[in-house]
Order: structure tokens, then C-alpha cells, then sequence
């Protein structure tokens, strides 16, 4: 229960507000009472004002402090160029658009790999040999899957965790 009158629409608050005399009560606090410093005009705070001098200056300082994101760096820009240069002198084999994944060790392996779904793998990993990052003989052609499921793992160590030489082809254990 509230006392007073409205500000807004002169209703009387003293008596118990009812269902549809709530509607009276919400402006109160939500809109300024005085008129905007900037515009002189009332409906906004006047850090909302369009006309408001620090909210120009905080913008125009943005635009001017930011500069653009570096979205390739050195290391990316390099492997782009390896990869390319890879793909030039290694054409696919198979029917001129598909290479074929040298590793063959998950289940989900295409086998049969086209230009955008072509990971190249490290045969010694960066992690073992960082000076063989961008070597072109270092590299193979492997799908996706594959190259996550060995990691910076050799071949043979991923065999012998495995247990076979290669899930798409005839199992055989390995000697």
C-alpha cells in the first residue's frame, strides 16, 4: 500500500493497488524527472543522450587506439606455403583427384581423400624433430581421422598399441 498521488497520472496511491492500477506505478522510477543536461529533453538519462560529448569522444578514441587482428602469423603463413607447395609436386593418384591416407589406422578412414578433407602428417613429429616442421619429405597425405589418432606418435608405435598393421585392410597381427 502506497500513499500519495501519482506523478504522472494524479490517481490516488493510498488505497491498495488493484490489478489494473499497477500499470501507475511502474514509471516512477524508470524514466529521469528532469530534463536531459545535454538536449533538454525529458524520455532519457543523459548518458544515453546521442548529443552527449564523452560518448562521441569514447568512440572516435576506439577507432583510433585498435588496431586490426594479426589473424596469420609467421609459423601459419609458412605452413600454407609448404602445404601448396606439397600439393603441386605430389598430384593426387587416384582417377587425378584423390590421394590415399598412408596410415589407415582408425575405423572411420576414408581411404580415398579429395583436396579439402587432405591433412598432411608428419612422418617424425614436430615434437621429436621440430627442424623437419616445413621438410616436404617429411610429409604424407592422411585424412583427419587418422592423423588424431596418432598424434606425435611414430607409425610403429601406434601399430604396436593397436595390434594390427591396418584396420581397413585384412587384419594381421603384427610380428
Amino acid at each position: 500500500m502506497r500513499s500519495g498521488l501519482c506523478s504522472n497520472c494524479n490517481i490516488n496511491a493510498s488505497v491498495t493497488i488493484r490489478a489494473n492500477e499497477w500499470r501507475h506505478f511502474i514509471h516512477m522510477d524508470r524514466f529521469p524527472k528532469k530534463p536531459c543536461r545535454h538536449c533538454k529533453q525529458m524520455g532519457h538519462f543523459p548518458y544515453m543522450c546521442p548529443a552527449n560529448p564523452k560518448k562521441a569522444i569514447k568512440r572516435s578514441a576506439i577507432r583510433q587506439t585498435r588496431k586490426p587482428i594479426n589473424k596469420v602469423g609467421k609459423q601459419t603463413k609458412q605452413w600454407m606455403i609448404t602445404r601448396a607447395s606439397w600439393i603441386r609436386k605430389n598430384p593426387p593418384p587416384i582417377e587425378g583427384q584423390y590421394w590415399e591416407c598412408y596410415l589407415q589406422i582408425h575405423e572411420w578412414c576414408p581411404v580415398r581423400i579429395d583436396i579439402h578433407k587432405l591433412t598432411l602428417d608428419h612422418v617424425v613429429s614436430r615434437s621429436r624433430d621440430p627442424s623437419l616442421r616445413f621438410n616436404l619429405a617429411n610429409l604424407k597425405p592422411s585424412c583427419y581421422y587418422c592423423n588424431m589418432e596418432k598424434g606425435s606418435r611414430s607409425y610403429e608405435t601406434v601399430m604396436a598399441a593397436k595390434g594390427t598393421r591396418s584396420l581397413n585392410t585384412l587384419d594381421e597381427p603384427v610380428q
